[in-house]
């Protein structure tokens, strides 16, 4: 297994050079003809990802599910290509790919001192925007990861992660470290838009119920953290824009016997809603809807 890791770790450094030699303008060209080759070599995540549109979109036509699925590979590539690269850039050369439009919204929720949790999802360029989103406005965060099989490939894209000033917090440790960072108002990133435990809660998720993981709500009504939707999109010209959303729940009793549930709907839907606006952005060959629960009350 060491060397299989270790062997996969120089292939992952070798296509990080030669795509740090590809200026960053010829990305969105490269992506077109990889993600062909991708949406035609990986016949199971191709299928994962015609499934999940078609449930999504029920109304869509056999070609436009087609079309939306090779889009969103290309997104993915983009995302792939951007990522390798991004050891080789600076904070100039983020301003002048991301606009965030409302960094008075972060400024105000760190005003009341609970904490802010930033929720992101696989969507355009995920890990550009959350490594990236406070440094726009010199501050740093943590980020809640997930752990990679490969140790080697692990350690490097945290390295990427962590380059500006951040923090990496593993998932297992996140419970506690979590609620330390936010008891000190600082700033925590997560992506709340994977797939839970086949035993996980189940909220509405484009119609279906799926298992949903609940941190973000649990942090939030424990810590009384504001809650901030990183709602981002990425133009043809290869540059994103950033707006920070609030995401009230005020009105949720954190003593409520159901709370957690309704509010991890809530985030859900935030979510939902900004892939519904523009779906050729998001990971549809993501297994989101590997555990579903049909018939519930």
């Amino acid at each position: 297994m060491y060397m299989k890791n270790y062997i996969e770790y120089i292939s992952f450094r070798l296509f990080q050079i030669v795509v740090q030699l590809i200026p960053w303008g010829f990305y969105n060209c490269l992506s077109k003809f990889i993600s062909i080759i991708i949406f035609i070599l990986f016949n199971k995540r191709r299928k994962i990802a015609m499934h999940n549109i078609k449930n999504a979109f029920p109304n869509l036509s056999n070609r436009e599910i087609v079309s939306l699925a090779k889009k969103s590979f290309q997104s993915v590539t983009i995302t792939g290509l951007e990522v390798l690269s991004m050891h080789s850039w600076n904070k100039s050369k983020i301003s002048s790919i991301i606009k965030l439009t409302n960094p008075e919204v972060l400024d105000f929720a760190l005003q009341k001192g609970n904490g802010v949790i930033l929720i992101g999802g696989h969507y355009a360029n995920w890990e550009l925007i959350i490594s990236c989103c406070t440094l726009l406005q010199n501050k740093n965060m943590s980020i809640v990861v997930q752990e990679q099989r490969n140790k080697f490939v692990d350690n490097k894209i945290n390295n990427l992660r962590t380059q500006f000033g951040n923090k990496t917090i593993k998932m297992d440790k996140a419970p506690k470290q979590v609620l330390q960072e936010l008891k000190e108002n600082k700033i925590v990133a997560m992506l709340g838009d994977q797939s839970g435990k086949e035993d996980g809660l189940y909220v509405n998720f484009f119609g279906r119920l799926a298992s949903t993981h609940k941190g973000p709500a649990i942090f939030a009504l424990r810590s009384g953290a504001s809650l901030l939707f990183m709602q981002n999109i990425r133009f043809e010209n290869g540059k994103y824009e950033l707006t920070l959303k609030n995401i009230p729940y005020d009105e949720i009793n954190s003593n409520k016997e159901n709370a957690i549930s309704i509010l991890t709907q809530k985030i859900t839907t935030t979510i939902e809603n900004h892939i519904r606006e523009f779906p050729t952005q998001w990971l549809w060959m993501h297994k989101r809807w590997k555990h579903l629960q049909i018939n519930l009350e």
